[in-house]
């Protein structure tokens, strides 16, 4: 059996038969607040570099997390 592919060489999706039911859609993600954490940083310290970015490291010095 042979799948059709697009331009790119990606298999095409075939389209749902007449009379049959898609797939359910599923429902959007949602946020919940969990915790609040109040920190206190020192500058970051530069650790070193690589083809696609800057590493760099944060110090965390102090930090809360206040209950509700």
């Amino acid at each position: 059996m042979s799948v059709e592919v697009d331009s790119l060489g990606l298999p095409l999706v075939p389209s749902v038969p007449d009379g049959a039911d898609p797939a359910p859609v599923p429902p959007a993600p949602s946020l919940q607040f969990a915790f609040e954490i109040q920190a206190h940083c020192e500058p970051s310290i530069h650790i070193g570099t690589s083809e696609l970015e800057n590493v760099e490291f944060t110090p965390v010095v102090g930090a809360r997390s206040p209950g509700r």
